[in-house]
Parts: structure tokens; C-alpha cells; sequence
């Protein structure tokens, strides 16, 4: 089964806020989720969690099934982001970069322009690669 859908972080990616709508669907409606959907989630969390701890043992048995196991799962997580990526693109969704100080640390002083893109589609892969440019302003 594909148990990893919910479980793509992101965090490797830095901090985008996205302009226009995205196909990327979001959490921020916690607040809203009802009973029935919140015990769901807690559900499909806990069978998650089980599934995973099956692996790491199996994996602590084999470092064959180890390195399987990080290979399916860099594949399923590389095929959904390959999905929103495509969808974004044929979307026309932009990109805004934030600086995050806490994560990044402070970024060296210019007076150019930063502008976040994403490259791509790659003609071998298909995939989308995330970029900032800096541009600094004529002398």
C-alpha cells in the first residue's frame, strides 16, 4: 500500500509562499476538521507508525532491506512531487521567497533581488529543480 502519502517533508526545500492556488493540498484546516475526520487521521497515523516499526526491524535484521525500504521510499516520495510539480507548472503557480532567519541565518547584505523558480521539467526525469537567483543591480 502507499502509506507514505502523508509523510513528505518538505523541509528540505526551504520556505516558499505560493501566489496563486496550488494542486498541493494542505493541512491548515485543523481547526475545522470535524471528530469523525480527526480519528481518522489518528488512525492512519498509528497504522503509519506500526508499518514503519515492522520495517525498522526488519531493516535492523538486513541492511539489504534497509537500503530497499529508503529506495521505495524515495521513489514514492519523488513520484508524488513530481505530480504537484507538473500540476503547479500547468497551473501557472509562482513563487515568493521568505526569508526564514531562524533556519537559514542572516543572508549576506546586497542591493540586488532575490527571485525563487523552479527548473523544468528535466527531458530525462521530468522532474523540477528549485532555485533561487540573485540578482545584483548594475554598477
Amino acid at each position: 500500500g502507499d502509506y507514505y502519502d502523508d509523510d513528505d517533508d518538505d523541509s528540505d526545500l526551504g520556505t516558499f509562499e505560493i501566489d496563486t492556488k496550488s494542486s498541493h493540498q494542505t493541512n491548515n484546516n485543523n481547526k475545522n476538521e470535524n471528530e469523525a475526520e480527526r480519528r481518522r487521521r489518528q488512525q492512519q497515523q498509528a497504522k503509519r507508525e506500526a508499518h514503519e516499526q515492522q520495517q525498522r526491524e526488519a531493516a535492523s535484521q538486513d541492511p539489504i532491506v534497509a537500503m530497499t525500504e529508503r529506495s521505495n521510499k524515495l521513489r514514492i516520495r519523488a513520484k508524488r512531487r513530481a505530480r504537484i510539480d507538473s500540476a503547479d507548472a500547468a497551473n501557472g503557480v509562482t513563487y515568493r521567497f521568505i526569508h526564514d532567519s531562524s533556519v537559514l541565518g542572516d543572508l549576506p547584505a546586497f542591493n540586488g533581488t532575490i527571485t525563487p523558480v523552479k527548473i523544468g521539467p528535466q527531458k530525462r526525469t521530468g522532474t523540477y529543480v528549485a532555485a533561487l537567483l540573485y540578482k545584483l543591480p548594475p554598477e
